[in-house]
């Protein structure tokens, strides 16, 4: 019983380990018994060296020895620790060091590890650790501190971020060996608040605080500065600091700098309108990535080139997979732009409940104050095109006056701006609309943002007085568009672009990829009548629950991805069969997939 509820502080059981914490030379015999006898105690690896107790069994004694050895508790953490740590297992030294409330020894083991645990991606994990220390604990080490607040920045807690970092640089005035890590938190925290200009001043300010041999620390500004950038639209320069920041973060082993570097640099072609060159480079920084928080963004990166593609199957599941990590990481921008994307594929498939569900949690989401001004403007245009699609000119003029900036919610063309100008050929104020277009046209042009110059052109096409001059603007675009197979660009507006594009492809004007744009604007107009036929509409969440079903998951299964319960999955299935008036999950699929719901 001593054994037992002295080596339940760990996790996983081994002989070595267990003799030293315990203090005793018997632990292979007492563990072998143990496993004899059938007594909540499993083996974890084959060679049967190490094992776990049954957790509730585990739960149990350490229940038990908080109420009868209470004292010893913290002292057979540090054993654990001290082995651990002698052997090797530097992660979980840290794990019984915090259980310990051993603060000295925990920021000791912390810092050694924290450098290595960002460059691979462990941002998480990081995190958690230093959300068990006191408050005072990291104030009063200013190492500790700059850390953490490397942790935050980098899973988008700007606030707390800031705050310490306001603490830091008062108690660190008459420090230098601080100042060069301090802005470059300081910049990366600009950049990631929305404050380009800062960011491109303090990044700079940086580099000539950090010496030439840290190319660590000049990697990650090269980062930042190269995000800074692409934020705001100056492609050649955000392409040479990325690939030296790429270069950099392969030199030092920084997975996390490469890993951005590598998405932002998939943004760059794809701005560019080199489209499988991005989505080439998006699928790299998913496999090196795994599911590093970062990675979330090249799923939607990724998703948001299959929609232009017209895949609607894969963009869904990359949207999915990235919004899993976002929501693990917490990141409210990325899950944001998720929400956005899931919004355009209900709509490509006409389940208005489900893009109500959508623009639901992206209004939720902008409430949060750590939300940076221009991800809300983002938000605000792409509400303004939503209500366009619905028909709703009042609500759309009235976002249009919120926008404090003239920015678009589409990743990859985001610099220009079109919701006024949507909102003006809605209200068929072509001459204004055209006009103002005419210069986005230019801009974008002159700064090689092609994907935007195609968005342009096509918006640009419906504004002409004559129906000659429409047809020659969007010619010009399909020439633009037609190598890198643009289709949703077309398609989302529907059917007032199709007696261009059936003229277009009677004068011989790219005909079979003319097809393909015309098909997808049939199969949006037919998705959208066979759902709106149905009596009572799927939500959102059941939408979702169906479309796992559809790829054959357990209800098991699709709770653990949905981070709901079995029981909940199931009721959601039940509710689905009822409205969709069968009486089984296969039924149910194929039921959906008639009537262009999956």
């Amino acid at each position: 019983q001593e054994f037992l509820m002295r080596t339940s502080v760990l996790n996983q059981l081994t002989i070595g380990l267990c003799d030293y914490v315990v203090g005793r030379d018997d632990s292979r015999r007492l563990l072998e018994s143990l496993e004899r006898a059938n007594l909540f105690i499993l083996p974890i690896d084959p060679a049967r060296e190490w094992y776990r107790y049954h957790r509730l069994f585990r739960d149990l004694l350490r229940h038990r020895l908080h109420i009868h050895q209470e004292g010893e508790e913290a002292q057979l953490h540090m054993r654990a620790c001290d082995w651990y740590q002698a052997h090797g297992f530097r992660s979980d030294a840290v794990k019984h060091a915090l259980a310990a409330a051993d603060w000295e020894r925990a920021s000791e083991l912390v810092l050694g590890l924290s450098e290595s645990m960002m460059k691979g991606g462990e941002i998480v994990t990081l995190l958690g650790w230093f959300k068990q220390f006191p408050d005072e604990v990291i104030r009063a080490d200013p190492n500790l501190c700059l850390d953490y607040i490397w942790t935050l920045i980098l899973t988008g807690q700007n606030e707390l971020a800031e705050s310490l970092l306001g603490h830091v640089a008062e108690n660190t005035k008459d420090q230098p060996q601080y100042h060069g890590s301090l802005t470059s938190a300081q910049a990366y925290l600009a950049r990631t608040s929305g404050d380009i200009p800062g960011t491109i001043e303090l990044s700079e300010r940086a580099l000539k605080l950090i010496p030439e041999e840290d190319k660590s620390t000049r990697g990650i500004l090269a980062v930042n500065l190269g995000i800074a950038y692409w934020h705001t639209g100056q492609m050649e320069k955000a392409d040479q600091a990325l690939g030296e920041a790429q270069l950099a973060a392969r030199e030092t082993g920084n997975s996390y700098a490469l890993l951005a570097a590598l998405i932002f640099l998939g943004r760059v072609q794809a701005v560019r309108g080199n489209l499988h060159q991005a989505a080439r480079i998006f699928q790299q920084a998913i496999k090196n990535g795994k599911r590093a928080p970062i990675v979330g963004l090249a799923h939607l990166d990724l998703a948001a080139l299959h929609y232009e593609w017209n895949d609607l199957k894969s963009c869904r599941e990359h949207v999915l997979e990235g919004q899993m990590i976002n929501e693990i990481s917490g990141n409210n921008e990325f899950q944001m732009a998720g929400y956005m994307l899931l919004a355009r594929l209900e709509s490509a498939h006409g389940i208005t409940n489900a893009v109500t569900a959508a623009l639901d949690k992206i209004q939720e989401l902008e409430q949060n104050v750590e939300v940076p001004e221009p991800t809300r403007n983002r938000s605000k245009a792409f509400q303004v095109e939503m209500a366009l699609k619905q028909g709703d000119l009042l609500g759309a003029k009235q976002l249009v006056n919120q926008l404090k900036a003239d920015v678009d919610a589409h990743p990859f063309y985001r610099y220009i701006g079109l919701a006024r100008e949507r909102l003006l050929v809605a209200q068929d104020d072509k001459l204004e609309a055209a006009g103002k277009l005419r210069d986005k046209s230019q801009i974008a042009d002159q700064a090689g943002w092609t994907y935007g110059c195609i968005a342009v052109r096509i918006l640009e096409s419906i504004t002409m007085e004559s129906d000659e001059s429409g047809l020659e603007v969007l010619i010009e675009a399909l020439a633009q568009s037609q190598p890198e197979g643009y289709i949703r660009i077309y398609a989302d507006h529907g059917q007032v672009l199709v007696p261009n594009l059936m003229e277009a492809a009677r004068r011989g004007e790219s005909p079979e990829y003319i097809g393909k744009i015309l098909a997808a604007i049939g199969e949006q107009t037919d998705r959208g009548t066979s759902s709106a036929a149905m009596v009572e509409q799927l939500s959102g969440r059941e939408i979702e629950v169906l479309r796992l079903v559809s790829a054959g998951l357990s209800n098991r299964e699709i709770a653990a991805k949905l981070y709901l319960s079995p029981g909940t999955i199931k009721t959601h299935v039940h509710n689905i069969c009822g409205k969709l008036g069968v009486t089984n999950r296969t039924q149910a699929v194929m039921h959906a997939s008639e009537l262009n719901i999956i």
